[in-house]
């Protein structure tokens, strides 16, 4: 297994993130009880978040107020809190949204979690099992909205389009043999020193490896950089395109090029990814994933994930 990698830094200050804004569907009897019913909500959303002080789910009933009044975004909340399942208003706001635009009894899946929401004819409102999807990946991504909701815009262009900056790159050959090898993954905060999050100060960052530590790739500084959540998550379908033509006996050169740019915190950060495959000294392939900076704290649309899938399946459908 051959690896190098280059770095060099030129700072470039990326935009600031915008803030998520949403347009709340909420229906108040009166402005008195708006405010008197937003406060307790947030309260209990607030205090079911501490996990020194876990509400029960019979103590949320006892200190919601009754039930007939709740807004669905209030339902939402008390529901998922009954099941320790914590997301802030706006978000709530969004399920309810969808619930009420979706048929009856359409399952709404709760992000992250193997729950869904859904709404009966009569309006009454519960929260059910759902299996893992087929992919695991489409647990990292969020069918209500994301980065490109508006319009679906593609994270992906076939081809190589470099940008200003720094780069840090990373390529390796990868055999069969290679994947029954694999090293114990370490914890990557302790590795860096923080999570991506915490150092970048951009909400939802994740460290992201050049080369995927189900590839071999090693869990170093060299190997990673902070980056989108989404920009991760769009990179497992070639990360998983590598695996499956290994394992058909092929054997693929795999580089990967992150252009890192400052953040306005000074902070390394990519938004921008190059990746390119080669199988069995043929050809070499190119695609570029970017993420718009100034969203770089929100998941990945569904939609968008479903499309970069696709690619990566038509490209190992020509080896397979």
């Amino acid at each position: 297994m051959k690896m190098h990698s280059e770095k060099q830094h030129e700072p470039v200050v990326n935009q600031q993130p915008e803030e998520y804004s949403s347009k709340p569907l909420l229906q108040f009897v009166d402005q008195r009880q708006e405010t008197s019913q937003l406060k307790k909500i947030q309260q209990i959303a607030n205090n079911s978040q501490n996990s020194k002080n876990l509400l029960q789910p019979l103590q949320l009933q006892k200190n919601i107020i009754q039930r007939e009044e709740e807004t669905l975004a209030e339902n939402i909340l008390r529901i998922l809190a009954s099941r320790k399942i914590h997301i802030g208003y706006e978000d709530a706001d969004a399920y309810a949204q969808k619930l009420e635009e979706s048929p009856w009894n359409t399952e709404i899946q709760v992000f992250g979690h193997h729950r869904a929401l859904k709404l009966n004819s009569a309006g009454r409102l519960s929260s059910v099992k759902r299996r893992p999807p087929v992919s695991a990946t489409h647990m990292r991504a969020d069918a209500m909205y994301g980065p490109m909701e508006e319009k679906n815009i593609s994270m992906i262009d076939e081809g190589r389009f470099p940008i200003s900056g720094g780069i840090q790159e990373q390529d390796v050959t990868i055999r069969a043999a290679d994947l029954a090898k694999i090293a114990p993954r370490s914890n990557l905060g302790t590795v860096m020193g923080g999570s991506a999050a915490q150092i970048s100060k951009i909400e939802h960052s994740e460290w992201l490896h050049a080369i995927a530590h189900s590839l071999g790739g090693a869990d170093q500084s060299l190997n990673l950089a902070a980056g989108p959540h989404s920009l991760n998550t769009a990179m497992i379908p070639f990360e998983t395109a590598v695996k499956q033509l290994v394992y058909d006996g092929k054997v693929v050169d795999y580089s990967v090029i992150f252009f890192t740019n400052y953040t306005e915190h000074n902070v390394l950060y990519i938004t921008h990814v190059e990746i390119g495959i080669q199988v069995n000294n043929g050809g070499r392939k190119y695609w570029t994933l970017s993420v718009n900076a100034s969203r770089a704290d929100q998941f990945i649309n569904g939609g968008v994930l479903h499309e970069i899938q696709n690619v990566a399946k038509e490209f190992v459908s020509g080896y397979l």
